[in-house]
């Protein structure tokens, strides 16, 4: 989880915070409201249509700090309800002053409830471009923050690996070796849009499509030995220890030297 991840979190948890501070007054105006068309809209209705947004939201945020898998579709669900919660007030507002403008200056009740129609038509679609505009702006940044800390744990996991091998630890360094090209996988691909999990990128089409048959038959013999090393079933010899880290520099390059071009 990204640090951006954590301040969405805290921010919506913070939000709801601001409305149960709102629910004391709700017992004085919570059956206010207004008629569109045969339904009665109340602020009660609406004070706890957004609550109840913002609780998903907050949940399937909260979700992500227990699995990594689904994590784009719990993504898309808590910012699209997110999305919605802050809309809905606004679109409210809308309709309630359209609905009170119209029973002030118009007499005809097919004539107002015709133009609320095609007022309700309006501010729905409108509304729900804002929604999906809003959770792909989110998502976006959500991406952005999570390519940025693949960026460091690549960095990280390298370092260590370097300083791993030259302790004698090489299962340790293979193990770390690995991680790097890992983050630098899943950085590259997400930075193409291509949903995929820590799990599976390495069967992905496109890290065969990016790395050269050598390179691909490196890490796969990588892959084999992190799997060995971290079960501890076959101790890693040194000299491969020291093959494999420039073999991981060497894939990580592959990946943003790609990142780069794509970019440019």
């Amino acid at each position: 989880m990204t640090d951006f991840d954590k301040q969405k979190i805290a921010f919506t948890v913070a939000l709801l915070a601001v409305l149960l501070s709102f629910h004391p007054i709700l017992s004085h105006i919570g059956e206010s409201g207004f008629i569109f068309f045969q339904w009665f809209l109340s602020v009660s209705q609406l004070y706890y249509c957004v609550s109840g947004l913002f609780a998903i939201s907050v949940y399937a945020f909260g979700f992500r700090l227990l699995t990594d898998k689904g994590a784009r579709f719990i993504s898309v669900v808590g910012n699209s309800f997110y999305g919605a919660a802050i809309v809905l007030p606004i679109l409210y507002v809308v309709l309630f002053f359209a609905s009170f403008a119209l029973n002030l200056y118009i007499d005809n009740v097919r004539t107002i409830n015709t133009v609320l129609a095609i007022l309700n038509v309006i501010v729905g679609a409108s509304s729900f471009y804002v929604v999906y505009y809003m959770q792909g702006r989110i998502g976006s940044r959500e991406a952005q923050s999570t390519i940025e800390k693949y960026s460091k744990d690549e960095v990280l996991f390298v370092e260590r690996a370097h300083k791993l091998l030259g302790t004698g630890y090489y299962d340790l360094a293979v193990v770390e070796a690995f991680k790097a090209v890992e983050v630098s996988a899943l950085r590259f691909m997400l930075s193409k849009g291509i949903s995929t999990s820590q799990g599976r990128w390495f069967s992905n089409s496109a890290i065969s499509e990016v790395l050269t048959p050598e390179l691909m038959q490196g890490l796969q013999q990588m892959r084999e030995a992190r799997n060995k090393a971290a079960h501890g079933t076959d101790p890693i010899s040194e000299a491969f220890a020291k093959k494999v880290i420039p073999l991981a520099t060497s894939i990580v390059a592959r990946f943003s030297a790609q990142e780069d071009s794509d970019g440019s």
